[in-house]
């Protein structure tokens, strides 16, 4: 079972970790809702896998693999437990630097979550980590995010997978909407602080808030 393969082999929580979609197949063989535990122990390691299920009997989803495009891929997937990498309609806290983090771990794979409360300065941002991660950053496996970015009104899309890093610019924010910076980082044995450390400089020192 998939369990045991991803407690014993790191390749098997590699694959996951890097996967845009996961197929669980032979679903009529197993107990009433051991697929939902397993899914929620999927999305847990990979919060952007797209996840499908299906057996014989019941057929496979393929029209709706098929149909995924590379747009849904780069989406920034919700993730489980009680946070969204959506911006919208999110209630106003008192402005701070830093507003906290969330992990999840399997085995010695982690998933890491940040969300920040004040703008990024893009220069320092992609110096910083594109240097963390050619340099230092050998387990960090995926990241991605949506970075409120001072001096323009678009939001700005980042991925990486290993040390291949993009930018790219997004839709505008909204009038009024809360503007935040979230981002997610799955590897293997991550420390949050080590991560929060590396990011906090790349703020902009500039911006007084509200």
């Amino acid at each position: 079972m998939i369990e045991f393969e991803l407690r014993d082999t790191e390749e098997a929580r590699k694959q996951i970790a890097f996967a845009d979609i996961v197929l669980i197949n032979k679903c009529d063989t197993v107990r009433e809702g051991y697929v939902d535990e397993l899914k929620e122990l999927l999305q847990n390691i990979n919060p952007f896998a797209s996840l499908f299920s299906g057996d014989r009997a019941g057929g496979y989803p393929l029209a709706e693999m098929v149909a995924l495009t590379r747009a849904d891929f780069n989406r920034l997937s919700p993730v489980r437990r009680g946070f969204s990498l959506s911006l919208n309609g999110l209630a106003q806290p008192p402005r701070r630097l830093f507003s906290g983090n969330r992990q999840h771990h399997h085995h010695d794979i982690t998933s890491l979550s940040f969300v920040f409360d004040r703008p990024f300065d893009l220069l320092l941002f992609e110096r910083r980590l594109f240097v963390f991660l050619h340099l230092e950053a050998r387990d960090v496996y995926r990241v991605k995010g949506i970075l409120w970015v001072s001096g323009t009104n678009h939001k700005v899309v980042m991925q990486s997978v290993v040390n291949l890093m993009e930018l790219s610019p997004g839709e505008e924010w909204a009038a009024g909407e809360n503007r935040k910076s979230r981002l997610v980082i799955i590897g293997k044995k991550l420390q949050s602080d080590r991560f929060r450390k590396m990011l906090e400089p790349c703020l902009d020192k500039s911006f007084a808030g509200d």
